[in-house]
């Protein structure tokens, strides 16, 4: 149940997936709009129309999709509890529980927690691969920080739990977001999407655990060097390049939002959670 002062579900969003996900629709329902009369007539339709058409369907088959892909992702993956790795389980509970998720059956359920073989590639900031529709998956590198007090990187565990936990709580894998995901391809703006998607999980991370954005950074920035690591340094030599155009286009084609996600929770961490990222 949400805290009378607890922002919305809206609040929390990004600016931009809001944007993205309204012009989406509106540009979807348009396409098909304008598809009705093309097929009545016995016209032609364009081979990129049939991509956004079938999103449509998603909602129909999404339930199928989601129970597919857990049942493919649980295959070699540990499951969670009191009995197996217990300190993680604790601190997972706790994480959920402040976030408003309960131990009740319903909607609001905490979602179980997977942890998988993460073959030594520690990606701390990654979202890829790591959320579901109901369901948490860590790497093991990073569900190993539990153990791991002296860089207080049990801090940025539980920042990188809520940030998961995130994209269940603000239902961001829903099927009205992957049924107007094709459009988003059409227009090379799924990218952009994701990265909006991953400032939302920051801000409700930054809302709940602000305590544990400095680990967070420190973690990012070096998984083993910590606080020894001068950051005042990092974000210095990091402006330099910041107007580069050449970096501002690898920004706009990469997943992820590297150095500008860092510097958003930096700002978080100085002005409060309610930070809007740039995302180009």
């Amino acid at each position: 149940m949400r805290n009378a002062n607890e922002p919305s579900i809206k609040e929390f969003k990004h600016k931009s997936e809001r944007i993205l996900l309204r012009l989406s629709g509106i540009l979807t329902i348009t396409v098909v709009l304008l598809c009705i009369p093309v097929v009545l007539l016995g016209g032609e339709l364009k081979a990129w129309t049939y991509l956004i058409l079938t999103g449509l369907l998603t909602p129909i088959f999404w339930k199928f999709i989601v129970r597919f892909r857990y049942y493919k992702n649980i295959t070699d993956a540990i499951q969670i509890n009191e009995n197996q790795l217990p300190e993680l389980y604790r601190l997972y509970k706790e994480v959920a529980l402040k976030m408003g998720f309960t131990e009740e059956s319903g909607k609001n359920q905490i979602p179980p927690l997977y942890v998988v073989n993460g073959y030594g590639i520690k990606t701390f900031l990654s979202s890829k691969s790591a959320f579901y529709e109901n369901y948490i998956v860590l790497k093991d590198d990073i569900a190993n920080l539990i153990y791991d007090d002296e860089n207080n990187n049990i801090n940025a565990l539980q920042f990188i739990i809520a940030h998961h936990l995130a994209y269940v709580k603000c239902n961001l894998m829903s099927s009205r977001n992957v049924m107007f995901y094709p459009m988003m391809r059409v227009l090379f703006l799924h990218k952009l999407f994701s990265k909006a998607q991953q400032y939302t999980a920051d801000r409700v991370a930054c809302y709940y655990f602000p305590a544990c954005i400095e680990n967070m950074i420190n973690l990012h920035i070096t998984a083993n060097l910590g606080e020894r690591v001068n950051i005042q340094e990092y974000f210095t030599n990091i402006e330099k390049y910041e107007n580069n155009l050449f970096l501002k286009f690898a920004n706009l084609i990469k997943d992820g939002l590297a150095y500008r996600r860092i510097k958003t929770l930096r700002k978080a961490q100085q002005q409060g959670w309610d930070i809007h990222g740039k995302i180009i």
